[in-house]
C-alpha cells in the first residue's frame, strides 16, 4: 500500500506478479507490468501499462496501454493508445478509456463492453463484444477493422475520418454514421438485421453489395453497389 503520493520513483519500472498495489494518491513512475491486482482510490501515471491477466481498480494516466490473458478495467485510463494483443480485456464499467484512444486488436484479442465506450479509432483483425452497449469511434483519424463486432449494442461512426469496415458483422443494434465516412470493404458486411441511420453530412459508401433491416438517409450513400 502506498499512502499519500509521489512515494517511488518517478522512473521506476513497478511489476506486479500477483497480489494486489493499493494506491493511496497519484503515483508517478516510469513503466507498469501488471499481472495482479491494482486498486486504491489513487492515479498510476506512467509511460506505458502492460496487464497479462492483470484487474484494475485504481485509475491509470495517459501513456500506452496494452493487454493480453484475461484482465479488467474498472478504474479508468486517459491512455492515448490501446492494444489487445491476445485474451480478453474488459471495460467494466460506461467511458473507462476517458481519452477516446487509437487502439489496435489482434487476431487473437477482444474488448469486452460493459458500457458505451468511445474510441478514437478502431483497428486490426480481433474481436469487440457490445454487449446491450454503444461503440463509438472515427475521431482520431482514418482506420480499418476486418475482425468480428457481436452483441445487442450498436456501432457508431464519429469524426471526419474514413472507418473501413470489413468481415461479416453479426452485431444486431444501431450502425449511425454520425460524421465523416463509413466504408464497408466488400459485401455482405453490414448486419442484415441491422438498422442504419446516415446523418446529413455524413457518408455510408459500399465496397460491395449490403443488406440491412431499415436504412435512413440524412447523408450520402455512395458506391457503386447495391444496399
Amino acid at each position: 500500500t502506498l499512502t499519500g503520493n509521489e512515494r517511488l520513483a518517478n522512473t521506476a519500472a513497478v511489476n506486479v506478479t500477483s497480489g494486489s498495489l493499493t494506491l493511496g494518491g497519484t503515483e508517478t513512475v516510469g513503466t507498469l507490468a501488471l499481472s495482479g491486482l491494482l486498486d486504491g482510490s489513487g492515479t498510476l501515471v506512467a509511460s506505458s501499462y502492460a496487464l497479462d491477466s492483470g484487474t484494475v481498480t485504481a485509475n491509470l494516466g495517459g501513456g500506452s496501454l496494452s493487454s493480453t490473458g484475461t484482465s479488467s478495467l474498472s478504474g479508468t485510463a486517459a491512455a492515448d493508445t490501446l492494444a489487445v494483443n491476445g485474451g480478453t480485456l474488459t471495460l467494466a464499467g460506461a467511458d473507462r478509456l476517458t481519452a477516446a484512444p487509437v487502439t489496435t486488436l489482434a487476431a487473437t484479442g477482444t474488448l469486452a463492453l460493459q458500457g458505451a465506450q468511445t474510441l478514437g479509432s478502431l483497428a486490426g483483425t480481433g474481436n469487440v463484444t457490445l454487449g446491450t452497449f454503444t461503440l463509438t469511434t472515427g475521431s482520431a483519424g482514418n482506420s480499418s477493422f476486418s475482425g468480428s463486432i457481436g452483441g445487442t449494442g450498436g456501432l457508431t461512426k464519429a469524426g471526419g475520418s474514413t472507418f473501413t469496415l470489413g468481415g461479416s458483422q453479426a452485431y444486431t443494434g444501431l450502425t449511425t454514421v454520425q460524421a465523416g465516412t463509413l466504408l464497408t470493404s466488400g459485401a455482405n458486411v453490414l448486419p442484415d438485421a441491422g438498422t442504419v441511420s446516415v446523418v446529413n453530412g455524413a457518408t455510408l459508401s459500399l465496397g460491395g453489395n449490403d443488406s440491412v433491416a431499415t436504412l435512413t438517409l440524412g447523408g450520402t450513400l455512395a458506391g457503386a453497389s447495391t444496399l
